[in-house]
């Protein structure tokens, strides 16, 4: 995956899949996307929000 993809999308309003968004979170935590790609993420999750799924899709398995 690409995470400015995942940016657009999101800044889109687009929904985020489950896989989508442990992408986003692994990456981010394994120091493979910079801090500014996580701000850029955020800021359009702060404008779009997030879903009940994309919220708790990790816990909904």
């Amino acid at each position: 995956m690409i995470f400015k993809e995942l940016i657009r999308k999101k800044r889109n309003g687009e929904k985020l899949s489950k896989e989508e968004i442990e992408f986003v979170v692994n990456s981010y935590t394994l120091g493979v996307t910079p801090d500014y790609q996580m701000a850029a993420f955020l800021m359009a999750v702060y404008f779009q929000g997030l879903d009940y799924e994309e919220t708790l899709g990790r816990i909904l398995r």
